[in-house]
């Protein structure tokens, strides 16, 4: 009992989903069960016969399709046109590679920086020593001069 009722329901369906889409749903078994377990499988739906129902519906209510066709044309626009939502995530997803990109960028500017005033500092504590204490570095030569 429960496999009839479930499948009178899936009949009752498909009936409506053919009808919504132009169909009549002639061509399913119309036919309520007989108490068999092994229900015969609908008809195959005859595409010539849909495809002419559909031309009689369009030519019936124009409108009906024209406004179909305009917000499918809207939507599409709005998911793919210039800027539609995917170029939207595409350039969202191109900033935030720029903007990390920019941070890895700025911290190496920083350590570039530290190390730029580590050797300033080092040259400047050697041109201290030198003229203050005469120190040499390494391999240098140092000419002293006496003034008069």
């Amino acid at each position: 009992m429960q496999i009839n009722r479930d499948m009178s329901l899936l009949k009752e369906m498909l009936q409506l989903l053919l009808h919504a889409i132009g169909g009549n749903g002639a061509s399913m078994n119309a036919s309520s069960t007989d108490g068999d377990d092994a229900q015969k499988p609908p008809l195959p739906i005859d595409i010539k016969t849909q495809f002419n129902n559909l031309k009689v519906d369009i030519v019936s209510t124009p409108r009906k399709y024209f406004m179909f066709v305009l917000v499918c044309f809207l939507v599409l626009y709005a998911l793919f046109g210039d800027y539609g939502i995917v170029q939207r995530l595409r350039l969202e997803y191109h900033y935030r590679s720029l903007q990390s990109e920019l941070a890895e960028e700025n911290k190496r500017t920083k350590q570039l920086q530290a190390e730029i005033r580590h050797v300033k500092e080092i040259e400047e504590i050697e041109r201290i020593a030198r003229e203050k204490y005469n120190l040499t570095k390494e391999g240098e030569t140092v000419y002293i001069i006496k003034q008069k």
